[in-house]
């Protein structure tokens, strides 16, 4: 929790269990969960890197380090963190194939694919007090257009 009094912070606790803390006048409170949280990234309609459209969607878990950051960097830091999640996500998404044999590919390589996506995630939200403790692709297809036009040439 980060306590402020006129725009001003003047008391955080972070440690887990109850509490008291005598909270003075025109003082507001804001609840910060430190424990691992875990989000869902999709994207809607990914290309790769030969253009062809993909469904792709990840699973990312963070945890906020530094309360006061979270509370104060972004006005929105759950909103913030699932929109740098998802537009890395997008960019990773469009450097890679997703079939290859002689380099790395989407399908073939989701570990390699979840460091990438964790460090690059981490840059961009090291802003607000969280650690990307990690970031794997749990889906990764072709979008169903492109699914269909596949089934039917066989």
């Amino acid at each position: 929790m980060v306590f402020e009094s006129f725009g001003k912070v003047v008391h955080t606790h972070d440690e887990p269990g109850e509490y008291f803390y005598f909270t003075p006048a025109c003082t507001r409170e804001r609840k910060v969960g430190t424990g691992m949280q875990s989000m869902t990234l999709t994207g809607s309609s990914i290309p790769d890197r030969s253009g062809a459209p993909l469904a792709v969607s990840a699973v990312m878990n963070y945890q906020v380090l530094d309360a006061i950051a979270y509370a104060y960097s972004v006005d929105d830091p759950f909103a913030y963190i699932q929109n740098q999640g998802a537009e890395v996500l997008r960019r990773v998404c469009a450097k890679f194939p997703y079939l290859s044999k002689s380099e790395p590919s989407i399908s073939k390589n989701s570990s390699f694919l979840g460091t990438c996506l964790r460090e690059l995630t981490q840059q961009r939200v090291a802003i607000c007090g969280v650690e990307i403790t990690s970031m794997e692709i749990m889906e990764a297809n072709y979008a169903p257009e492109v699914a269909q036009a596949l089934l039917q040439v066989q």
